[in-house]
């Protein structure tokens, strides 16, 4: 048996592996650098080939992270019965929880005793800020009549957003936790982001009226949502219009941008388990099966499909296991493997949470469920929902140990307390709990811990270029003469080198995006097969096939458009970050052939630092062309045809007049059909794509002229920080100034972080 040894370290995202005390060079090396869970299928087969044995693991990481370790390991001996892996008692390190509490005392300690004023200003201040208050969105979508809404008022514990049996959500509304705020309150914007309405405090009413008025895009809710806490993270629940029911073009295209999203926001899909294969979803779960095969792990556990309505189920007719067996092969028929499946029952968790807090109001049939609550869900067994849920071991024995504790209490409530566990929601909540730990508050600390490091890094290199100096004069006049060069580079504008390159890349830029208009145009156009052509169809089964195709053809506008705005960003993103790395070595190539050691290149590293990184000189400008985005003149076909609007698509050809006057014929013609729809949406495809391409290249073109101007901004940083090193190495006296100015500085400086790395370690 071979021992092995895996450290998992989620916030520096750092992965080690000894074969018996030895460092491992096996091929998962090259996902050293890669978060565990997008190549966790991967780990025992590489170790597997590397030592060809059974194994004995040793674990040191977060709880949670061991947890999908065990679940990988058991997996892996299912397929292989021969193979043998035995897990040791894991070594633990603290979560997330306990370092945010200690980075935050860090930071207060930093602002308090700091010597160095600059650490203490109000820039590192906001920055370390808005990386504490960064957002972590769950986004609920759904299509007609799965109870979204209401179990999203289940989870507020109020009767906040609108719910009703046909599709009722028009706007995006977005709730973000406020743990200090009693009641909710809201902001109304309307398409420009523009507020037009507030509402202090906000009330279902109110909400229905808001979602009513065509007025309104965006609704932005505060309050408390109550299974979480906004001191770690800001929760914010998103609901979204189905794709088939929202108003504006934007709302359509919103939710195929939430499942394509970089940042991996968690994805509620909500289903009728009463009425599974019966709506109108098999483009949209098409879609999020092709999202969940991209980035391993992660990527499944960021969507959660929750059964709504089990309650509903006759269990005469249909057992609750062989209904969730149901919903898993529906989803499996969709290209989703092993899919994660909640049984919930949302309205009972509405009202057993509205009478918990005292709401009177309530219906006579909201009273009756709350009374029978008890009886529905304690007494039979089969209906704990929590049971059939994928809960990690955690979560379970939570559960667990909470519906024992309410079982031996005398408490007046325990019984309703019971009763809310097994409706299956807490469960999901749980769920949410475990993901933003597992992945957003390790990515918050790692960012917060970010904006101190580069400060810091500047100092100490200062210091030991100061302390170097003081014993070589000839080292600080050969510093002195590099920093010359750098000032007379920057001066004379020399930054032509750097230009030819970014306007190499914008031309790539250019070719990329053609060669991807053309993959995207054939990915859609195989979405849009005809009917047989010599087929007659019964009037009442045309209406439907045309239905469908309006509806289709209408997902595919959305998430087409949604893929062309991806393949600019991600074009533009991808060249932004080479052009900062190349910037960054630009300085450093002026010094090609030169005798370079390892203290002038130290001097250059005092002055790059401010640099500012890619990710954010990236997201400056996606900022700045939102703003442009806002006169919508890119997108105008012409004055009468919009790209970005189906329903145009038909006006001109009076597609729909030409179904209704065949009324008085039994049939309609396959050909028929194929000539008016199916030709006239893979033409629109194609036209979509072909002004997705050109404003792709216009937005290229804008970031060239943009980064022309950046530049200049860059190079005064570049210069400021130029001239105070030239400043404080202009002579030996200076030098010993220096030192002496910074040598306690220094000190103070090493020792905070030794602090601060110790957060990020396990």
């Amino acid at each position: 048996m071979t021992n092995v040894e895996i450290r998992y370290n989620p916030f520096l995202v750092n992965t080690e592996i000894f074969i018996n005390n030895k460092p491992s060079k096996g091929q998962w090396k090259t996902y050293q650098k890669t978060r565990l869970q997008q190549w966790l299928a991967d780990l025992f087969p590489y170790l597997m080939d590397e030592c060809n044995d059974d194994l004995k693991v040793t674990f040191r990481g977060t709880q949670l992270d061991f947890e999908d370790i065990k679940a990988a390991a058991d997996e892996y001996m299912k397929q292989y019965k021969n193979v043998h892996i035995q897990l040791d008692e894991p070594i633990i390190a603290p979560d997330a929880e306990a370092r945010m509490n200690n980075l935050k005392g860090l930071f207060e300690k930093l602002h308090a005793e700091c010597p160095f004023e600059d650490l203490r200003s109000d820039d590192v201040r906001k920055k370390f800020e808005e990386a504490m208050s960064s957002k972590f969105k769950v986004s609920v979508i759904a299509t007609m009549s799965s109870g979204k809404s209401t179990l999203i008022n289940a989870m507020l514990g109020a009767d906040l957003m609108p719910a009703k049996n046909e599709a009722c959500t028009a706007t995006i509304a977005s709730i973000e936790d406020h743990d200090e705020l009693s009641e909710f309150e809201a902001v109304c914007k309307d398409e420009d982001g523009n507020a037009i309405f507030n509402c202090k405090p906000l009330s279902a009413e109110k909400m229905a009226e808001y979602n009513d008025d065509p007025r309104v895009a965006l609704i932005d809710i505060k309050g408390n949502i109550p299974f979480v806490t906004s001191q770690d993270m800001q929760l914010v629940l998103e609901d979204t219009p189905g794709p088939n029911n929202s108003r504006t073009e934007e709302h359509k295209k919103h939710t195929y941008k939430v499942i394509d999203e970089e940042s991996k926001p968690m994805v509620l899909y909500i289903l009728n388990a009463t009425q599974i294969g019966t709506n109108d979803d098999d483009y949209l779960l098409t879609k999020v099966a092709n999202a969940m095969k991209v980035g391993g792990k992660q990527s499944r556990d960021r969507f959660i499909f929750v059964a709504n309505k089990v309650d509903a189920v006759d269990p005469d007719k249909e057992s609750l296991p062989d209904m969730l067996k149901h919903v898993r092969e529906y989803l499996v028929q969709h290209g989703i493997d092993n899919p994660s499946v909640y049984p919930v029952s949302a309205e009972f968790a509405k009202v057993i949470r509205l009478s918990e807090q005292g709401q009177t109001d309530l219906t006579k049939t909201q009273k009756r469920k709350v009374r029978n609550a008890p009886e529905t869900f304690n007494d039979d067994e089969d209906m704990h929902l929590e049971q059939y849920a994928p809960l990690s071991v955690a979560s379970k024995y939570k559960l667990e140990k909470c519906v024992q504790q309410l079982k031996q209490s005398d408490d007046e409530d325990a019984e309703i307390n019971e009763a809310l566990i097994h409706t299956g929601v807490p469960g999901v909540e749980f769920t949410i709990r475990e993901y933003l730990d597992k992945y957003a508050l390790t990515n918050k600390i790692e960012s917060a811990v970010n904006t101190f490091l580069s400060k810091i890094e500047e100092k100490q290199l200062m210091g030991q270029l100061m302390e170097t100096l003081t014993a070589d004069e000839g080292k600080r006049k050969a510093i002195q003469e590099q920093i010359q060069l750098f000032e007379k580079q920057i001066q004379s504008g020399g930054t032509d080198e750097m230009m030819k390159k970014m306007d190499s890349s914008i031309e790539k830029v250019k070719s990329q995006i053609n060669d991807k208009g053309i993959s995207i145009f054939e990915h859609f156009n195989k979405m849009v097969t005809g009917v047989d052509a010599y087929a007659e169809i019964p009037l009442d089964e045309a209406s439907t096939i045309i239905y469908q195709l309006k509806q289709l053809s209408t997902q595919i506008q959305s998430d087409l458009q949604s893929q062309l705005e991806k393949m600019i960003q991600d074009t533009v993103a991808v060249t932004a970050n080479q052009l900062i790395q190349d910037y960054n070595a630009q300085y450093k190539e002026l010094l090609a052939g030169q005798s370079i050691n390892k203290d002038i290149m130290n001097s250059i590293d005092v002055i790059m630092t401010d640099m500012p990184g890619a990710n954010d000189f990236v997201q400056k400008y996606q900022e700045e062309r939102k703003w442009k985005e806002k006169t919508g003149t890119r997108y105008v076909k012409n004055e009468n045809k919009h790209w970005y609007k189906p329903w145009t698509w038909f006006q001109e050809d009076g597609h729909d007049e030409d179904v209704y006057a065949l009324r008085h014929v039994e049939y309609v013609t396959g050909s028929h059909i194929n000539d008016v729809y199916v030709a006239h949406i893979s033409e629109a495809i194609q036209d979509n794509v072909e002004e997705g391409k050109f404003e792709a290249k216009l937005q290229a073109k804008d970031f060239q002229d943009w980064f022309r101007n950046e530049l200049d901004n860059i190079n005064k940083i570049v210069s400021q920080k130029t001239k105070e090193l030239k400043n404080a190495t202009a002579s030996s006296e200076s030098v010993q100034q220096e030192i002496q100015k910074n040598k306690n500085k220094v000190k103070w400086l090493n020792n905070f972080e030794e602090e601060l790395k110790h957060i990020l370690s396990i």
